[in-house]
């Protein structure tokens, strides 16, 4: 285990396997995020773009989800880690510099992008570069005002973007047609965790409830509808925002 990387950090992604993409609570909520993608497009994309894909799960799930005529595009600087499926294709590819024409997809999707690059201004107005005139771009960034993604984002390392400050940096790019709010794991949520501090004691219950969420999914999943809701009501996992087409932008 390396130094760096706390203990129940380690437990949970070494052990518990919580961002094993094949994971089936994994699954369940990557299908769900989907879903909810796929409702804050236009009717009928035809060219899709999953700009910084990961390992394409969600993109896969959303293709899914789309037309059968439908064709995806993910890219990412990495290489593909599964196989290719039908409809879609792979491009390497510097976000901030993408290879692609002037409105060339109908929809566009950034998921967990921003907060892993320099230049956000930069890979914003190349999203919107590439969203063809009545299409959509679709912006989606965990909430580090959440308690599980700010532990999350705290122990990777990643540069969270606060709520306000994303909507200001979309703001100066595009008009955010639609805000919109998705909850994972809202069962390690708890409201009362938020007057806990960092240390040893959150630490333990987020591991606790990792195990029980990981060991028993039916009751965990009960008990996020009813425990969990406050917590997620006011600082939701993730924060997607539907940018007005190209032909309505600011820039």
């Amino acid at each position: 285990m390396p130094e760096s990387e706390p203990f129940v950090y380690w437990v949970a992604h070494r052990v518990l396997h919580t961002a094993d993409p094949d994971d089936p609570w994994i699954k369940l909520q990557r299908r769900a995020l989907a879903a909810q993608l796929r409702k804050l497009m236009n009717s009928e994309p035809r060219r899709v773009l999953d700009l910084g894909a990961g390992d394409g799960g969600v993109g896969e799930d959303l293709l899914d989800l789309l037309p059968g005529s439908a064709g995806l595009v993910m890219a990412d600087l990495r290489s593909p880690t599964r196989r290719t499926l039908k409809r879609t294709a792979w491009v390497r590819a510097d976000v901030s510099r993408l290879p692609f024409a002037d409105k060339s997809f109908d929809a566009v999707v950034l998921k967990d992008v921003l907060h892993h690059v320099a230049d956000r201004d930069a890979v914003v107005a190349e999203a919107l570069r590439v969203v063809a005139h009545g299409g959509v771009c679709v912006v989606v960034e965990a909430n580090p005002e959440n308690l599980v993604m700010r532990f999350i984002g705290h122990n990777a390392d990643h540069d969270h973007v606060s709520p306000a400050d994303l909507d200001a940096l979309l703001e100066r790019h595009a008009r955010i047609e639609r805000a919109a709010t998705f909850n994972a794991y809202p069962f390690y949520g708890f409201v009362f965790f938020s007057s806990l501090p960092w240390g040893p004691i959150w630490n333990l219950g987020i591991f606790a409830q990792l195990i029980a969420f990981k060991l028993l999914p039916p009751l965990a999943r009960g008990a996020a509808g009813r425990v969990g809701s406050r917590q997620s009501v006011r600082h939701p996992s993730f924060l997607p925002r539907r940018l007005a087409p190209a032909d309505e932008q600011r820039v």
